[in-house]
């Protein structure tokens, strides 16, 4: 079930010499991956070749379906553009939802707690 939009989600997109950093904090559902996909891909298809895109979840208390979406086409965006989308800091239910749905093998994932 959704949870209630009245939750924010927080996107701040840093970007250096080595790469970019999109930082996500809140819940990511349906009401709010619009906000993600309109931050994280402009950030994919801007990094330069060569360079990796981490995005970190350390912050990211809930991921639904529509979530792992976003995310799934942030990496062919980046795989399309000869750039590496790396998973930062998973934290409790997001790490699992990312390994029961079998998402977390599509991805580099750094930094993940264990269980």
């Amino acid at each position: 079930m959704p949870t209630d939009p009245a939750v924010p989600l927080s996107v701040t997109v840093k970007a250096s010499d080595e790469g970019t950093v999109v930082a996500v904090s809140g819940e990511l559902d349906m009401f709010t991956g619009p906000q993600l996909r309109g931050s994280l891909l402009p950030a994919v298809v801007d990094a330069l070749p060569g360079t990796d895109v981490r995005v970190d979840l350390s912050a990211l208390s809930f991921c639904d379906s529509s979530g792992l979406a976003v995310l799934i086409e942030a990496r062919h965006q980046a795989l399309a553009g000869g750039t590496r989308l790396v998973l930062v800091s998973p934290r409790g239910a997001v790490l699992r939802v990312l390994r029961v749905s079998g998402v977390a093998r599509l991805f580099d994932v750094d930094d993940a707690e264990t269980e």
